[in-house]
């Protein structure tokens, strides 16, 4: 910002650099312009906060600058996202909510919600997923997997956390029973059998019932105890059954 002045004016630089304001402080070596020090002469990219100043000598001694101060962050890091889920076909999951905020960087963070198909490719920005204070995000209504994770952006770049799958079932179905019968007054029909089971959901929760109707459908009625895809049904009819 100004040179030196004053004594003889066979003035010699050197910059210096330490990593306690108070010192020590250690010559550069031939960083002898008394204008500038470039970026490489401090010594590249910086991973802790370092002083500068810049000594001056001639005949009648040796004299400071002021210091110049070069504060470094600490490393950004993402935090961390909860939790795999599964849920069922055509349904919002919960809340993905945090484990643990970001830290480092500059502490003015903005997050960005992202989602894949496949958790590898395909990062796409989430609706309503993007601001400074969003650091958890509740998704809409899923048809297949998804993958989520939350980006976290300032000054000193952008961070990834964890990455969580929310599992989607197929779309429930029923299977088909068969067939329609045809029976006397006063007996009972035959085994009501399964054409085809049940499918999507989780396969590995199926519960069944098994329900009847004297109004052609319109009215359905719980039959106790009929918890299997197939049914035998024994009571004797008496009118047209569904």
């Amino acid at each position: 910002v100004t040179l030196a002045s004053g004594g003889a004016p066979d003035y010699t630089y050197i910059w210096q650099k330490a990593t306690n304001k108070t010192g020590p402080y250690s010559d550069i070596s031939g960083a002898t312009d008394p204008l500038t020090l470039s970026p490489a002469q401090m010594g590249g990219n910086l991973t802790q906060t370092t002083y500068f100043r810049r000594k001056v000598t001639n005949d009648c001694g040796t004299t400071y600058s002021d210091t110049v101060t070069i504060t470094i962050y600490d490393d950004l890091v993402p935090g961390s996202i909860q939790d795999n889920q599964s849920i069922c076909y055509n349904t919002a999951p919960s809340t993905l909510t945090s484990v643990s905020l970001p830290t480092g960087g500059s502490s003015s963070y903005n997050y960005q919600w992202e989602s894949s198909l496949n958790g590898i490719t395909g990062w796409a920005n989430v609706v309503g997923g993007t601001g400074a204070t969003t650091f958890e995000y509740t998704p809409g209504v899923l048809t297949t997997d998804h993958y989520f994770r939350r980006v976290v952006n300032d000054i000193c770049g952008t961070a990834y956390s964890n990455v969580i799958k929310i599992t989607v079932y197929d779309n429930l179905l029923a299977g088909s029973i068969g067939i329609n019968q045809t029976v006397c007054y006063g007996t009972k029909p035959a085994v009501f059998t399964s054409v085809t089971p049940a499918s999507g959901g989780n396969t590995s929760d199926y519960t069944y019932r098994w329900e009847y109707s004297e109004d052609n459908g319109v009215t359905w009625n719980p039959i106790p105890g009929s918890n299997s895809a197939s049914y035998t049904y024994n009571i004797n009819l008496t009118t047209d059954t569904y």
